[in-house]
């Protein structure tokens, strides 16, 4: 919940698109009103929170764990990058290509940092450094030693 904020109220993500809970996507229209979206529980929101981390526990279980076993700081990693992208960007995307066996360690970092860009109102991409520190903190989370 760190990494995407808890908001019982809906609210425009940084693309415009209706955003309510934790992260959890209401549309995939920009900007439609948000009264239209009435305020939610906390149980509401973690239940969305629930529903929205099994999709993407189901999208690992399809494109990745039939080729290889992954530690669980790894799936985590794999797990809050899903929860960002989506599923079916995280499906098409270098990253989970280059995670399938034979894994290619050497790629894994500028294909899981290249998630980095934002789009303006005007529909404009830019490099967004907060998406940059995320993309950050999913790889030392994803390195990081399991002692």
């Amino acid at each position: 919940m760190d990494q995407e904020g808890f908001n019982l109220i809906a609210y425009y993500d940084n693309e415009g698109y209706a955003t309510q809970g934790v992260g959890h996507l209401l549309t995939h229209v920009k900007y439609v009103p948000l009264t239209q979206f009435p305020q939610i529980t906390i149980a509401q929101a973690l239940e969305w929170l629930r529903d929205d981390v099994r999709h993407c526990e189901m999208c690992i279980s399809v494109n990745i764990t039939p080729w290889r076993t992954m530690a669980q700081n790894e799936y985590d990693a794999v797990v809050s990058l899903i929860f960002n992208i989506g599923t079916e960007a995280f499906a098409t995307s270098t990253v989970c290509r280059v995670l399938r066996p034979p894994e290619d360690a050497d790629r894994i970092m500028p294909a899981w940092e290249a998630w980095n860009c934002e789009t303006d109102v005007n529909g404009h991409m830019y490099h967004s450094p907060a998406l940059l520190a995320r993309r950050k903190r999913e790889l030392a989370l994803y390195y990081k030693s399991m002692r």
